[in-house]
């Protein structure tokens, strides 16, 4: 026990030998950690303050340059033409600059002498533009744009340039320029209204009298050519030597022909004659005097289409015509007012032929004229067949036209054809066509058994029309000019009623006596009874569209329908 307690006391005096430093040592450590802690605090409260310090200071600098970056007027070291525009603003400056373009347009100009006349190329003339707002604006931009995203440092980067133009200041400068195209335009406009073009002699009119041509002489024209003063007047403006005047000058030019030479080239060219032969045919003959009298002395200018039609208008009464025999639509010679003057007109044909001239239109009768040959007649109705010719030379063409009965004469006046050539019309006869048998109609108006022709048979046929080109007496060269067709027509006749038969008695038998008895008795022929004769039947047709005629046919009722066709042809 005893050495139990001195073993348990060594321990106990061990133990405290080794808590005693260590309690010491704590106590130091806590000491020190301490006084460490309240020195860490004090720094980092003096490094909040300095920073604190430094932030205010940027944010007044900071301030201070978006308070010079974001001034609305140019900034210091910016000018433009030489001119310092620091501290004014973008409109002042537009104003400015303005003003010294609008005095620099008006002294920029060319001027263009020509006897009396003085003509100004300026400004407007020559497309005169400047670029002076674009450059100001540019010099504005200067120091307003940053690549930084962020706006401080934006605004230090701005800041920057406006600082960098105090030791190194831009200047800019405004230019002009024109277009030169505009000149040259203007120059030539100018020119072309000094300039005219000379007239050669022309036709004015027709002398049917004289049978001549009225001729203008040729008048002079004037020339001013454009290149002598393009060159020196872009020279001038490119220069700015402005206000310079610079003379044009022009030469007289002529055209052909004159006069005399034109009249040598005009005169007859187609001249054709047609026979009025009928005697007693006043109407007729008066229709083609107003024909011959509406030709006589028209002129068909180069290029232009004469109408018959369209020249003489409706053949009515209150014009003068009087009624004649015509052609009507279903082959029947009728009265019309006008009738004869497809006469003058296929005589106009035949003239316009021989003198060259191009046929547009030109129609045949429903059969052959009497005055021309087979295939060269050419009739007119109104509103209907026309006959039309156009000028295809490059002179006026004129008509002269008379009526001496029985003579009808058409000329034609115009450019004359080559020397030695004359052109003369043939027909080709094609052949004949078998007319439709006659057609007989009821006419109760008529006596009866009475027949009369209401329409004429025509007998079809073909033919070909010619324009033949002569030299000194020989063909060299032939044109078909048209085909003609004359449809057969066959005859109508109109007959009266079929004559009823009287009615015939039958004749009495005489009676006789009886047989006598007896030996000597004779006995007594019997009379002999003539019959009543039979009477003739009575002739019938059956109308059809070609009816085969008998002798015993019986005309139907009706006269011909009229047709709803053009007006009657002129025969």
């Amino acid at each position: 026990m005893t050495e139990s307690r001195r073993r348990h006391s060594r321990r106990r005096l061990t133990a405290g030998r080794i808590l005693v430093p260590l309690i010491g040592a704590l106590a130091l450590a806590i000491g020190v950690g301490i006084l460490f802690g309240a020195g860490y605090l004090n720094r980092a409260r003096a490094e909040r303050e300095l920073l604190s310090a430094h932030a205010a200071r940027d944010r007044m600098e900071q301030a201070a340059m978006a308070g010079m970056v974001e001034r609305d007027v140019f900034y210091n070291g910016i000018a433009i033409n030489g001119v310092s525009v620091a501290g004014r603003t973008l409109d002042d400056v537009l104003r400015m600059l303005r003003e010294e373009d609008r005095r620099f347009a008006e002294s920029f100009h060319v001027e263009l002498l020509h006897g009396d006349d003085t003509f100004r190329i300026g400004a407007h003339e020559a497309g005169l533009s400047f670029d002076s707002e674009r450059v100001a604006r540019e010099a504005y931009a200067l120091g307003r744009t940053a690549a930084a995203k962020d706006p401080e440092a934006a605004i230090r980067e701005r800041y920057a340039v406006i600082r960098g133009l105090e030791h190194a200041p831009r200047t800019f400068a405004t230019s002009h320029s024109f277009n030169p195209g505009q000149v040259r335009n203007k120059v030539r406009e100018i020119a072309a209204d000094l300039s005219h073009d000379p007239l050669p002699a022309m036709v004015t009119g027709f002398d049917p009298e004289s049978a001549s041509f009225l001729i203008e002489e040729r008048r002079s024209g004037y020339l001013v050519d454009p290149g002598q003063v393009e060159g020196p007047v872009l020279d001038c403006l490119r220069s700015e030597s402005f206000g310079q005047a610079l003379r044009l000058s022009g030469t007289v030019t002529t055209a052909a022909p004159d006069a005399a030479t034109l009249a040598g080239r005009l005169g007859l060219v187609g001249e054709a004659t047609t026979y009025a032969r009928n005697k007693n045919e006043y109407e007729r003959d008066h229709n083609i005097t107003l024909i011959c009298q509406g030709l006589d002395g028209h002129v068909i200018r180069p290029g232009e289409t004469f109408s018959f039609n369209e020249h003489f208008g409706p053949r009515t009464p209150a014009k003068g015509y009087l009624k004649a025999g015509g052609i009507s639509p279903d082959g029947i010679l009728v009265p019309e007012y006008g009738g004869g003057i497809c006469q003058p007109n296929a005589t106009l044909c035949h003239a316009v032929l021989k003198a060259g001239l191009e046929i547009v239109e030109r129609h045949n009768h429903s059969w052959p004229s009497t005055y021309v040959p087979v295939g060269l007649d050419a009739t007119v109705t109104w509103g209907g067949k026309d006959f039309k010719f156009r000028n295809n030379t490059r002179y006026p063409v004129a008509i002269v036209a008379w009526f001496r009965k029985p003579e009808i004469t058409i000329q034609v006046y115009g450019r004359l054809l080559e020397e030695g050539v004359s052109i003369r019309l043939e027909a080709e006869h094609n052949g004949y066509i078998q007319e439709p048998e006659p057609v007989y109609r009821l006419n109760r108006d008529l006596p009866p058994g009475k027949k009369v022709l209401y329409r004429a048979p025509h007998t079809g046929q073909r033919a070909t029309a010619f324009r033949v080109y002569v030299r000194d007496g020989e063909e060299i060269g032939r044109d078909e000019i048209f085909r003609s067709y004359y449809r057969p027509i066959g005859a109508i006749y109109e007959v009266g009623p079929s004559p009823t038969p009287a009615p015939t008695r039958a004749p009495t038998a005489t009676p006789t006596a009886g047989p006598t008895h007896g030996p000597d008795a004779t006995p007594t022929p019997a009379p002999t009874v003539t019959p009543a004769p039979t009477p003739s039947p009575t002739p019938t047709i059956t109308p059809t569209s070609a009816p085969t005629p008998t002798p015993d046919a019986t005309p139907t009722e009706g006269p011909p329908t009229p047709s709803e066709t053009p007006p009657p042809e002129s025969p």
